[in-house]
């Protein structure tokens, strides 16, 4: 019985870091696409001070 509590144990262990992997991956996913337009605009603003 006690091997049954402790897979469900890791199994949840397994379910929360994968969940909380997800959410990171989500957030640096927008930080990508924000340092991308940032860049964008940093370009343009150089490009018109030529």
């Amino acid at each position: 019985m006690a091997a049954v509590k402790k897979k469900g144990k890791l199994q949840s262990a397994f379910a929360q870091f994968g969940y909380e992997h997800k959410k990171l991956e989500s957030h640096l996913v927008k930080i990508r696409k924000n340092t991308e337009e940032l860049i964008k605009m940093m370009g343009s603003i150089d490009k018109n001070k030529r």
